[in-house]
């Protein structure tokens, strides 16, 4: 709302007229995702980046819901402000007209996905997740695991596209207990390390259950 009233965007959002399209969702989803894979990779392969803005993101080797927003400052600069802002002064150069009610689905979306995301259980859609290479929770698991891999938000495309994924089908010690109970996945052993992106080999030794942060630091 604030940035809305604040008259920064495009003239289609301040457009009363216009009504929901979503095609125009789904294109804010597929170029907002876009740069969220983009700098997240760049957070992963550039040591001093990842300590100053992503690190402490991934204190969670196994995260739970409201571990979503759980990050520093500058990571929630770099990984939701700059791709937002990019995404919403790129559309209308590309002829999508994103109209205020666009502008609110998605965001209501987006949230509610972003958080999921990070859900230690499965949820019922999941396997329409996995047909559509939407992102999944076991999806960013995976992510939190492996350290290297699965870096798209709300779509697994990217990862394909540039071969960064990891299917949840591949972790085998990756498990999500039928009970509904928090399950219990490995978490990488890199003692005091302020490496970006440790191999993956190294990631599947020790068990830290769902939600706590692992003993290691990364």
């Amino acid at each position: 709302i604030v940035v809305w009233m604040s008259g920064i965007m495009p003239a289609s959002y301040y457009n009363l007229d216009l009504k929901l399209n979503w095609f125009n969702v789904l294109a804010q989803f597929l170029v907002d995702d876009f740069f969220i894979f983009f700098i997240h990779w760049l957070e992963h392969v550039i040591p001093e980046l990842y300590r100053a803005a992503h690190k402490p993101h991934h204190f969670y080797t196994s995260p739970v819901l409201f571990n979503a927003f759980d990050g520093s400052l500058l990571d929630t600069f770099n990984l939701i402000a700059v791709p937002l802002f990019i995404t919403m002064n790129l559309l209308p150069v590309l002829g999508v007209e994103v109209s205020h009610v666009d502008f609110c689905v998605f965001g209501a979306i987006y949230a509610n996905q972003f958080m999921l995301l990070h859900a230690e259980y499965r949820n019922p859609w999941d396997f329409l997740c996995e047909m559509f290479s939407i992102g999944s929770p076991a999806d960013h698991a995976v992510h939190h695991i492996e350290f290297t891999v699965n870096y798209g938000h709300f779509f697994m495309i990217y990862d394909k596209l540039f071969g960064t994924y990891v299917s949840p089908h591949d972790v085998p010690k990756l498990c999500f207990g039928p009970d509904g109970k928090p399950p219990v996945i490995p978490s990488p052993e890199h003692e005091d390390s302020d490496e970006s992106s440790p191999p993956r080999s190294a990631s599947r030794r020790s068990a830290t259950p769902r939600g706590r942060k692992s003993s290691t630091k990364h």
